[in-house]
């Protein structure tokens, strides 16, 4: 496979994951209590290398596929989310465009 097609792959597996990444990270208590204990923009790395604690849901296809995200607190008004919740980023650490979001409530641990 030559490289351009790799890497259109590569970020189509991504964008078909990072969804279903974005919900279990974001429903999971452990990762919860670490992304709320982030400072507005530093960024965490959810990664195949270290998947101890990644959700089984998810876990094989990130470790199989050998990827990368960054989940992060996102501030930012421009997102439609409601009050009161807490925005979790989520970006491939591989393709950073590829991205989505979840509004959390901080009083659910």
């Amino acid at each position: 496979m030559n490289k351009r097609k790799a890497k259109k792959r590569r970020i189509k597996i991504y964008r078909e994951l990072i969804e279903d990444v974005a919900l279990e990270i974001s429903l999971d208590t452990y990762w919860r209590r670490k992304v709320f204990d982030l400072a507005f923009g530093q960024m965490l790395l959810i990664s195949y290398l270290y998947f101890e604690n990644i959700p089984k849901y998810v876990r094989a296809y990130i470790v199989s596929h050998r990827l990368e995200f960054y989940v992060y607190k996102v501030y930012d008004r421009n997102l439609s989310f409601d009050d009161g919740l807490i925005v979790f980023g989520f970006c491939s650490k591989e393709y950073p465009n590829v991205k989505c979001y979840s509004g959390n409530n901080p009083n659910v641990i």
